[in-house]
């Protein structure tokens, strides 16, 4: 393909199992999440140099190209696939036209490596943005993995700083040496089942507040979970060792590509269902948050006149509120925010015991309606 059959192209698309890697002006990214109605996306702020390299063929004289990355795990194909799109004089996308990448040298990995490339920078660069936001733990670390289980996942945030720079050193352009490598190669293992333990503890304990339970018992059990329970300390381990994982995957990536190229499919396809299984296990433990913010810790109508209770519930479920706040936008509200429900108040309890009082006399006045009928059938039958 020639430069002068490029000159109006506006955005490259690649897109693949994880989900749509676009690139182009912001502009164009602009208009391609407007005319697509696609939800939220992650911009990435600096793209890999992959990228940038794809960026020099086919849209040459881009000026600050950028990048954006839209996660649907499952929607593509087995393959990735390279597109070029333009905009028309209305602004709007007029084609679509597919790319063979075996034209160009620097996809010699394939486009689904660059997918792969975008969701793991996508994945690490948003789990970095809630780690940020959040203290580090700093106090009984140790005694937290070893409830969960997870004690080998050791140093948490030592680990990550050591694969946090082995990563930026990729990115700036630096090789990956064995002594590197053979540094942090048993690594992978063991955040997998780190943050497994760590995700599966913490949905046990959130199943532990049932929305069944009387308002106190709730409130006791919320009060346990964010004091001793250190529900929000485990969430910060848990998304800090996540982003370690991120991490380790570019890296093992970059390992294979460069020693065992013969493996980059097989590796691509790992890397995939690792990511997609992450974001399933995440996704449920969005849900049990959002449960407990939503139902088990609020009064309910037939519980507004427990002013106690909405104390202790308001206080303990705003603690844990601002923890998992981020974690919930990143992983349960790709396309929708989220809120906390209210209380019922008085106004909702009287009118919950007010209907039920009401349907209770309705229901009186049909029993009684019954029992005279029949009475009057017994003394005139009906024929």
């Amino acid at each position: 393909m020639t430069q002068d059959a490029d000159a109006g192209t506006d955005l490259i698309l690649v897109e693949g199992a994880e989900g749509i890697l676009a690139i182009g002006s912001s502009s164009a990214l602009e208009g391609w999440q407007a005319s697509a109605g696609v939800g939220r996306i992650t911009r990435i702020r600096q793209p890999e140099n992959r990228v940038l390299a794809l960026v020099n063929d086919l849209l040459p004289g881009a000026a600050q190209p950028a990048a954006s990355f839209l996660q649907r795990p499952g929607v593509g194909g087995a393959n990735a696939e390279l597109r070029l799109m333009t905009r028309g004089a209305n602004g709007r996308f007029t084609s679509n036209t597919p790319v063979d990448p075996t034209q160009f040298a620097k996809l010699a990995g394939g486009p689904q490596m660059i997918v792969v490339q975008a969701a793991i920078q996508a994945v690490s660069q948003e789990l970095g943005e809630i780690r940020e936001a959040l203290d580090e733990v700093k106090e009984g670390v140790d005694e937290l993995l070893r409830a969960a289980d997870a004690e080998r996942l050791g140093d948490v945030y030592g680990r990550h700083r050591i694969l946090r720079r082995m990563s930026t050193d990729l990115h700036e352009g630096h090789r990956l040496t064995s002594t590197d490598w053979e540094a942090v190669a048993s690594q992978g293992p063991i955040l997998e089942v780190g943050t497994e333990k760590l995700r599966c503890y913490l949905v046990a304990q959130m199943e532990t507040l049932s929305v069944d339970d009387v308002p106190r018992v709730r409130a006791k059990v919320l009060k346990r979970l964010v004091d001793t329970g250190r529900v929000g300390d485990l969430l910060k381990l848990l998304v800090t060792a996540q982003e370690s994982l991120a991490l380790y995957q570019r890296i093992r990536l970059e390992r294979v590509y460069d020693r065992e190229p013969e493996a980059v499919e097989q590796t691509v396809s790992s890397i995939s269902r690792i990511l997609e299984e992450n974001l399933s296990l995440d996704t449920k433990l969005a849900e049990e948050f959002r449960r407990v913010l939503n139902q088990a810790a609020v009064l309910h109508p037939s519980e507004g006149f427990d002013l106690f209770t909405r104390r202790s519930l308001d206080t303990n479920r705003k603690a844990l509120a601002e923890v998992v706040e981020q974690f919930l936008l990143y992983r349960e509200a790709q396309n929708e925010d989220w809120e906390l429900a209210n209380h019922a108040g008085f106004k909702d309890a009287f009118g919950h015991f007010r209907d039920r009082g009401a349907e209770a006399i309705n229901t009186g006045r049909r029993t009684a309606a019954k029992g005279l009928g029949a009475v009057v059938n017994k003394i005139e039958p009906k024929e």
